[in-house]
């Protein structure tokens, strides 16, 4: 029987320590405060502690031995759950060294540091964007286009293809003096041959002397 001193309250909340009283513990039997109960009404206590709430007598799926255990527990011991969900062990993904067991399935590498090496990404490349003489000489190209002094031919003057064909410039300072190729022409003739019509963008380029993913593993913890 309760010793009751409270007000009226919701189900499904915890008692609060201040409230004063004590109940009886119908599984372990024992005399406890109001606050190791949960509520079950308006003025209604559970008939169990928190610490009893759930036990009761279950069965091993794996053993069939009986034993004490919470609501949904299924085994009876850490041996019989690894019987029933075997250990796995997985190769690293950067050593390819053994490593286990595992905790998740989704575990790639065997450490943090091959985890640092595995994931690390070096600096992009920075683009290349045209200059402003470039600019101004693919706008001189277009105009004459535009004003029917220049006709753009249908096929490419290196390999004949027929399609999308630009203006590749000999030198930006001489606009209107091309030659017509197709995109893959173009961009070898300048990978070939750099005319100076690119810079690169504000993009960080990389630092002299950046360190390599040897040395990157250096400064990462230890698994």
């Amino acid at each position: 029987m309760a010793n009751l001193q409270m007000p009226l309250v919701g189900v499904g909340e915890t008692v609060p320590d201040h409230w004063i009283g004590t109940k009886v513990c119908k599984y372990c039997g024992g005399e406890l405060p109001l606050s190791s109960f949960f509520k079950s009404g308006p003025r209604l206590l559970t008939a169990r502690c928190k610490q009893c709430h759930g036990l009761g007598h279950r069965s091993c799926r794996i053993c069939s031995g009986s034993f004490i255990g919470k609501t949904g527990q299924i085994f009876c011991s850490d041996d019989c759950r690894k019987v029933h969900r075997p250990q796995t062990f997985k190769c690293c993904a950067y050593c390819e060294k053994l490593f286990g067991p595992v905790s998740h399935l989704s575990t790639r590498y065997c450490s943090m540091a091959c985890k640092c090496v595995g994931q690390y990404k070096p600096m992009p490349t920075p683009r290349q964007r045209p200059t402003d003489k470039a600019r101004a000489a693919q706008s001189a190209i277009a105009r004459a286009i535009k004003a029917d002094k220049i006709q753009r031919p249908e096929a490419c003057s290196e390999c004949g293809l027929q399609g999308r064909i630009e203006a590749a410039h000999h030198d930006c300072d001489e606009p209107l003096k091309v030659r017509w190729l197709c995109r893959s022409c173009h961009a070898k003739w300048d990978w070939a041959v750099p005319k100076g019509g690119t810079t690169k963008t504000s993009v960080k380029a990389r630092a002299d002397g950046i360190r390599d993913a040897r040395e990157f593993t250096v400064n990462c913890p230890a698994a």
